[in-house]
């Protein structure tokens, strides 16, 4: 049973696995220094991955009762939160609600909000990253590793039918649970997405990298998965000799366990290529780039409607 512990001053809580080793306890208290909001804390709270529903519902039920947390960022738990305790909420944004996930728990009054931000995030990072053009210019295909809420984000900004020509040809995802698989798979057909979406159960790393070959040129591939971050290692193999084959712009979803794995040292503030290596070498070549003053992209906008549960 998770352990929580009543707040003393204004608190915003971090739902994750290894919340300790994350740089954001170091920068929140810069963060609240100027943006003036005065005594305040950021919290961890962690579980391991798949955990107990019934500790999503206490965290949950902790929230919406305890009179100084004021909300919480979630990680990697985005999707177990809405499966295991949905009912608890009492509304969802638009994105939360057609993707049933949260990555942001805020409140309003006795009113407890789910919200997920990645589909924000995910459009501007990728808008950053790629060619304007990319995906119409090199008939291109995206391989996404892991299937859950992140890797669900970056599927719906790739997939999304307003970007008309300018998107991959088709998506590989792959998953080391079938279960999961199946979840977004069926999300996707609620969804309904009309992009061409292979399914592939991924036990090892090995079998990721089998992916590879098969993919176009410039395709690109997406480490959406928690290892490297939650668990050490990489999706694909370390050996040279299993990538080669691959000529593919890969990207990590992970910033962090970018710059910690691969040597990433210099990621600019534009856009950046990573040339197919191997998971412990990759080659960073940042190109600046003009900042997006739109605050996102056509695939950042936000369904019509949200829903409200209670």
């Amino acid at each position: 049973m998770v352990t929580l512990r009543t707040a003393a001053r204004p608190t915003m809580h971090f739902i994750g696995v290894t919340t300790g080793a994350s740089s954001i306890l170091r920068v929140f208290p810069r963060w609240a220094r100027a943006l003036g909001l005065g005594d305040c804390e950021l919290n961890g709270i962690d579980l391991p991955p798949r955990a107990p529903a019934e500790d999503f519902r206490a965290i949950v039920r902790f929230l919406k009762d305890d009179p100084l947390s004021v909300g919480a960022l979630v990680t990697t738990h985005k999707l177990d939160v809405v499966a295991a305790a949905g009912d608890l909420i009492n509304g969802l944004d638009p994105y939360a609600a057609a993707l049933r996930e949260v990555s942001c728990l805020s409140k309003s009054g006795s009113r407890l909000l789910g919200h997920a931000k990645d589909p924000v995030s995910s459009a501007l990072a990728l808008a950053a990253m790629l060619p304007e053009g990319h995906w119409r210019r090199t008939g291109a295909a995206g391989f996404v590793i892991g299937a859950g809420g992140a890797a669900l984000a970056i599927i719906c900004c790739l997939a999304e039918a307003e970007r008309g020509v300018d998107r991959p040809a088709r998506l590989v995802v792959s998953d080391r649970d079938p279960a999961r698989l199946a979840d977004i798979a069926a999300t996707h057909r609620r969804l309904g997405l009309d992009l061409p979406i292979r399914y592939v159960h991924a036990a090892s790393d090995a079998e990721n990298a089998a992916v590879l070959p098969a993919l176009p040129p410039h395709s690109l591939v997406i480490n959406a998965s928690g290892i490297g971050k939650d668990a050490p290692g990489s999706p694909l193999p370390a050996s040279r000799a299993q990538l080669r084959r691959a000529d593919s712009l890969v990207a990590t979803h992970r910033v962090e366990a970018l710059r910690r794995k691969r040597d990433a040292t210099s990621l600019g503030s534009g856009e950046f290529r990573l040339q197919c290596c191997s998971p412990d070498t990759v080659e960073t070549n940042a190109r600046k780039s003009a900042s997006i003053s739109s605050g996102c992209s056509k695939a950042a906008k936000c369904p019509p409607d949200g829903i409200s549960l209670q």
